[in-house]
């Protein structure tokens, strides 16, 4: 009975929607066909399959509808990608050639390169790796022509996985360092772009409190020439809460400075005596040993460094590659989609550091690095029945 009335509100609610987008397309001339694509897309990218294929399939009906040549090919393509995550191979090339037929005609090089990489994915996925090579260099010959970053990144890594497939690790390895290189920098241009949004929200809320303060007082203004004592009352109110406010503001930000400053406190005590601790087992072995080990050295400067910045970072990773030579060669190669972060838990867990150890060189909390190490677990397919350190020692030996 509950499920039957999930389904009747959820008819009338995209009932309701469908009326709402029709009058909103008319009052305000907005596309349609692009919401409904907005919306596939963020549903797509969670991974939620069916409400992303039901949203493409309405974005098509509309694109149809309004006439948008240009977007049916990608939504046609963007249905065959949830059919082959489905592992559905034929119904997913069916709708492929669709995608290709379509932007042949309009000449859309970037959709090409785009429809060409699925193919390549469902070819790889059929064991047709030879095949795929060929969609794949019909790609790379359109790509020279300067296409949107993300395509090309999504390319090079179906090629990097084609000529692992046929074993040609060479070509492998140059495509797979393409594709790295790419991802970071697109990863950095998003980075930037973010930033420069934000940036443009401050300054766009700075110059609306200023015209709001402009307004009040051209206000106040008028008010002062109408009712010269009400104004004054309400000046006064105004001015006690601006006042007040102002007093708790100023007591949270103090109360916050001083929880930093304890906790800052805090992981540097930690370090401290965690560093002093190795450094005494450290000093100990030097003693038993006749001649002194040069890997005891680049350990013990390992220990003493924090992964704070980028410059710390680097010093880290070299001293790390002194100890443990190739390590993150091997991260990268079995896993290219591995973040910057996710190498530094990698690292740590290497080491062999605790939950404690691992916050304070990474100047976070360890329930944090818990949680971090967790998605790390995830992304490298670690099973529930083998422990992360473990499958990573074991990994990069």
């Amino acid at each position: 009975m509950k499920k039957v009335i999930l389904v009747i509100l959820w008819a009338s609610v995209m009932s309701l929607a469908r009326i709402s987008f029709a009058q909103s397309s008319e009052l305000y001339n907005f596309n349609v066909a692009a919401v409904f694509e907005e919306l596939a897309n963020g549903f797509h990218e969670k991974a939620q399959d069916s409400l992303a294929l039901y949203y493409y399939r309405e974005s098509l009906v509309q694109a149809t509808t309004e006439g948008s040549s240009a977007r049916i090919p990608r939504l046609l393509s963007a249905i065959g990608s949830i059919y082959l995550h489905r592992e559905n191979y034929h119904v997913a090339m069916q709708y492929q050639q669709q995608a290709l037929q379509r932007a042949l005609h309009d000449h859309d090089t970037a959709t090409l390169v785009l429809i060409y990489t699925r193919q390549c994915a469902i070819q790889q996925a059929q064991g047709q790796c030879n095949e795929a090579l060929l969609t794949a260099q019909k790609a790379l010959t359109l790509s020279r022509s300067g296409l949107p970053g993300k395509n090309v990144s999504d390319l090079y890594f179906e090629v990097y996985k084609i000529y692992g497939c046929l074993s040609d690790f060479k070509h492998a390895y140059d495509f797979q360092e393409k594709y790295v290189k790419l991802n970071d920098s697109l990863r950095n241009v998003i980075s930037n772009h973010e930033a420069a949004r934000l940036h443009y929200n401050y300054e766009l809320d700075k110059k609306e409190a200023a015209i709001n303060n402009l307004q009040q007082q051209r206000d106040r203004e008028v008010f002062r020439r109408n009712a010269f004592i009400g104004a004054l009352l309400v000046l006064l109110v105004i001015g006690g809460l601006i006042y007040n406010r102002q007093k708790i503001i100023f007591g949270k930000k103090l109360m916050l400075k001083k929880q930093r400053l304890d906790n800052y406190t805090q992981r540097l005590v930690e370090k401290s005596e965690m560093i002093k601790k190795v450094n005494g087992e450290l000093d100990i072995l030097r003693k038993s040993l006749s001649k002194e080990d040069i890997h005891i050295h680049k350990f013990n400067e390992v220990l003493n460094l924090q992964i704070l910045t980028e410059d710390d970072w680097e010093s880290f990773k070299l001293a790390f590659e002194g100890v443990h030579p190739g390590f993150f060669a091997k991260l990268r190669y079995h896993y290219p989609d591995i973040t910057v972060s996710e190498l530094r838990l990698a690292a740590l867990i290497k080491l062999k550091l605790t939950l404690k150890e691992s916050a304070s060189m990474l100047g976070i909390s360890p329930e944090s690095v818990k949680k971090s190490r967790y998605r790390l677990k995830k992304k490298l397919g670690v099973p529930d029945s083998e422990n992360v350190d473990e499958f990573i020692i074991r990994l990069t030996s």
